[in-house]
Protein backbone atom coordinates (compact mmCIF):
# COMPACT_ATOMS: atom_id res chain seq x y z
CA UNK A 1 0.00 0.00 0.00
CA UNK A 2 2.57 2.69 0.82
CA UNK A 3 4.74 1.85 -2.36
CA UNK A 4 1.51 2.21 -4.07
CA UNK A 5 0.96 5.24 -2.52
CA UNK A 6 4.46 7.15 -3.04
CA UNK A 7 4.19 5.94 -6.45
CA UNK A 8 0.94 7.61 -6.80
CA UNK A 9 2.35 10.79 -4.58
CA UNK A 10 5.50 10.57 -6.77
CA UNK A 11 3.38 10.92 -10.29
CA UNK A 12 1.77 13.96 -8.45
CA UNK A 13 4.70 15.93 -7.32
CA UNK A 14 6.68 15.88 -10.14
CA UNK A 15 4.59 17.21 -13.04
CA UNK A 16 5.15 15.46 -16.68
CA UNK A 17 7.35 17.08 -18.90
CA UNK A 18 6.11 19.21 -21.50
CA UNK A 19 6.18 18.36 -25.21
CA UNK A 20 9.34 20.03 -26.93
CA UNK A 21 9.08 21.72 -30.44
CA UNK A 22 11.28 19.43 -31.70
CA UNK A 23 8.76 16.00 -31.13
CA UNK A 24 5.03 18.25 -32.52
CA UNK A 25 1.86 15.83 -32.15
CA UNK A 26 0.81 14.95 -35.42
CA UNK A 27 -2.38 17.27 -34.98
CA UNK A 28 0.20 19.74 -34.89
CA UNK A 29 2.69 18.54 -37.31
CA UNK A 30 0.96 19.48 -41.21
CA UNK A 31 -0.45 22.73 -41.14
CA UNK A 32 -4.27 23.29 -42.60
CA UNK A 33 -3.58 23.87 -45.98
CA UNK A 34 -5.21 27.67 -47.19
CA UNK A 35 -6.69 27.48 -50.25
CA UNK A 36 -7.13 30.86 -52.24
CA UNK A 37 -10.17 31.33 -53.43
CA UNK A 38 -10.55 30.66 -57.37
CA UNK A 39 -11.68 33.37 -59.96
CA UNK A 40 -15.06 32.01 -60.16
CA UNK A 41 -15.31 33.05 -56.14
CA UNK A 42 -15.44 36.58 -57.80
CA UNK A 43 -18.64 37.52 -58.95
CA UNK A 44 -18.58 38.40 -62.90
CA UNK A 45 -19.03 42.43 -63.57
CA UNK A 46 -21.68 42.35 -65.94
CA UNK A 47 -21.35 45.63 -68.62
CA UNK A 48 -24.03 48.09 -68.98
CA UNK A 49 -25.56 47.32 -72.45
CA UNK A 50 -23.63 50.08 -74.43
CA UNK A 51 -20.39 48.56 -73.30
CA UNK A 52 -21.52 45.16 -73.94
CA UNK A 53 -22.78 45.33 -77.77
CA UNK A 54 -21.50 48.74 -79.24
CA UNK A 55 -24.25 49.85 -81.52
CA UNK A 56 -22.05 49.51 -85.14
CA UNK A 57 -22.21 45.42 -84.06
CA UNK A 58 -26.14 45.86 -83.58
CA UNK A 59 -26.80 47.52 -86.57
CA UNK A 60 -24.75 45.84 -88.75
CA UNK A 61 -26.29 42.73 -87.71
CA UNK A 62 -30.50 43.96 -87.77
CA UNK A 63 -30.06 47.28 -90.32
CA UNK A 64 -28.76 50.95 -90.01
CA UNK A 65 -31.92 52.02 -88.55
CA UNK A 66 -31.39 49.58 -85.44
CA UNK A 67 -31.50 51.43 -81.99
CA UNK A 68 -31.37 50.61 -77.94
CA UNK A 69 -34.47 49.69 -77.03
CA UNK A 70 -35.56 49.30 -73.07
CA UNK A 71 -35.83 45.75 -72.10
CA UNK A 72 -39.16 44.41 -72.17
CA UNK A 73 -39.06 40.85 -70.97
CA UNK A 74 -36.89 38.76 -68.09
CA UNK A 75 -34.08 36.85 -68.90
CA UNK A 76 -36.03 33.22 -68.32
CA UNK A 77 -38.56 34.81 -70.68
CA UNK A 78 -36.23 35.21 -73.47
CA UNK A 79 -35.06 31.52 -73.34
CA UNK A 80 -35.68 29.41 -76.16
CA UNK A 81 -36.02 26.38 -74.09
CA UNK A 82 -37.05 24.90 -70.83
CA UNK A 83 -33.83 24.29 -69.22
CA UNK A 84 -32.08 27.35 -70.49
CA UNK A 85 -35.18 29.28 -69.02
CA UNK A 86 -34.59 27.00 -65.53
CA UNK A 87 -30.49 28.30 -66.22
CA UNK A 88 -31.63 31.47 -66.35
CA UNK A 89 -33.36 31.44 -63.26
CA UNK A 90 -30.81 29.89 -61.35
CA UNK A 91 -28.15 32.84 -62.35
CA UNK A 92 -26.49 34.69 -59.49
CA UNK A 93 -26.87 37.81 -61.95
CA UNK A 94 -28.10 38.62 -65.42
CA UNK A 95 -28.40 41.72 -67.56
CA UNK A 96 -31.12 41.70 -70.42
CA UNK A 97 -30.35 44.26 -72.93
CA UNK A 98 -32.45 45.22 -76.47
CA UNK A 99 -31.70 46.61 -80.00
CA UNK A 100 -34.59 46.78 -82.37
CA UNK A 101 -36.30 48.88 -85.60
CA UNK A 102 -38.62 51.20 -84.09
CA UNK A 103 -42.13 50.76 -85.51
CA UNK A 104 -41.03 47.30 -86.72
CA UNK A 105 -40.82 43.69 -85.80
CA UNK A 106 -37.53 43.47 -86.17
CA UNK A 107 -34.82 43.19 -83.04
CA UNK A 108 -33.07 40.79 -81.10
CA UNK A 109 -31.93 40.26 -77.45
CA UNK A 110 -28.88 39.72 -75.74
CA UNK A 111 -28.53 38.68 -71.61
CA UNK A 112 -25.72 37.80 -70.22
CA UNK A 113 -25.77 35.82 -66.97
CA UNK A 114 -23.24 34.42 -64.16
CA UNK A 115 -24.62 30.81 -63.78
CA UNK A 116 -22.88 27.89 -61.03
CA UNK A 117 -20.91 25.40 -62.71
CA UNK A 118 -23.35 22.89 -61.88
CA UNK A 119 -26.15 25.17 -63.58
CA UNK A 120 -23.68 25.56 -66.21
CA UNK A 121 -22.81 21.44 -66.60
CA UNK A 122 -27.10 20.89 -66.59
CA UNK A 123 -27.70 23.38 -69.50
CA UNK A 124 -24.39 22.06 -71.46
CA UNK A 125 -25.50 18.63 -70.99
CA UNK A 126 -29.39 19.82 -72.23
CA UNK A 127 -28.44 21.47 -74.98
CA UNK A 128 -25.96 18.71 -76.15
CA UNK A 129 -28.35 16.27 -75.85
CA UNK A 130 -31.43 18.26 -77.92
CA UNK A 131 -29.58 17.95 -81.13
CA UNK A 132 -30.97 21.42 -81.87
CA UNK A 133 -28.06 23.31 -81.97
CA UNK A 134 -25.14 23.80 -84.30
CA UNK A 135 -21.82 23.44 -81.88
CA UNK A 136 -18.99 25.52 -82.70
CA UNK A 137 -16.60 28.01 -80.96
CA UNK A 138 -16.90 31.79 -80.37
CA UNK A 139 -14.06 33.32 -79.33
CA UNK A 140 -12.57 30.42 -78.40
CA UNK A 141 -15.36 29.13 -76.20
CA UNK A 142 -18.17 26.78 -76.83
CA UNK A 143 -21.32 27.95 -78.44
CA UNK A 144 -24.56 26.19 -79.45
CA UNK A 145 -26.58 28.34 -82.17
CA UNK A 146 -29.77 27.36 -84.36
CA UNK A 147 -31.59 29.17 -87.24
CA UNK A 148 -35.42 28.78 -87.24
CA UNK A 149 -37.87 30.22 -90.17
CA UNK A 150 -41.22 32.26 -88.46
CA UNK A 151 -43.94 33.52 -90.46
CA UNK A 152 -42.41 36.65 -89.62
CA UNK A 153 -38.95 35.77 -91.11
CA UNK A 154 -35.53 34.36 -89.84
CA UNK A 155 -35.04 34.03 -86.12
CA UNK A 156 -32.10 32.59 -84.18
CA UNK A 157 -30.32 31.56 -80.98
CA UNK A 158 -26.77 31.54 -79.95
CA UNK A 159 -25.54 30.33 -76.39
CA UNK A 160 -22.01 30.95 -75.84
CA UNK A 161 -20.17 29.59 -72.29
CA UNK A 162 -16.61 31.05 -70.69
CA UNK A 163 -16.17 29.53 -67.28
CA UNK A 164 -19.24 30.50 -65.35
CA UNK A 165 -20.24 33.56 -68.15
CA UNK A 166 -23.40 32.73 -70.34
CA UNK A 167 -24.12 34.93 -73.32
CA UNK A 168 -27.59 34.50 -74.90
CA UNK A 169 -28.87 36.35 -78.56
CA UNK A 170 -32.14 35.77 -79.94
CA UNK A 171 -34.43 37.26 -82.11
CA UNK A 172 -34.73 38.30 -85.86
CA UNK A 173 -31.53 37.72 -87.26
CA UNK A 174 -29.84 35.73 -89.19
CA UNK A 175 -27.71 32.92 -87.92
CA UNK A 176 -24.46 34.58 -89.20
CA UNK A 177 -25.54 37.87 -87.34
CA UNK A 178 -26.52 36.59 -84.20
CA UNK A 179 -23.08 34.89 -84.19
CA UNK A 180 -21.32 38.39 -84.77
CA UNK A 181 -23.43 39.90 -81.89
CA UNK A 182 -22.42 37.21 -79.66
CA UNK A 183 -18.69 37.36 -80.24
CA UNK A 184 -19.30 40.88 -79.51
CA UNK A 185 -21.01 40.80 -76.27
CA UNK A 186 -18.23 38.06 -75.35
CA UNK A 187 -15.53 40.20 -75.84
CA UNK A 188 -17.48 43.23 -74.15
CA UNK A 189 -17.94 40.33 -71.07
CA UNK A 190 -14.09 39.57 -71.11
CA UNK A 191 -13.09 43.10 -71.24
CA UNK A 192 -15.08 43.45 -67.48
CA UNK A 193 -13.72 39.96 -66.21
CA UNK A 194 -10.44 39.79 -67.72
CA UNK A 195 -9.82 35.94 -65.76
CA UNK A 196 -12.91 34.61 -68.47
Amino acid sequence: MLAAFALLTGCASTPAPAPTTSSPSPATSTPIPTVPPSETDVPLVLPDCVDLVPLTVAQDALGPDTVALAAGASAPDLMSDAAAAEAARDASSTRVCTWGIPQSDGGFNVVVAELSPASRDALLASISASGAYVESTVGGAPSFSAETPTELGIASVVYVFADTGWVTVSGSLEESGALAVAEAALDGLRAANPAL
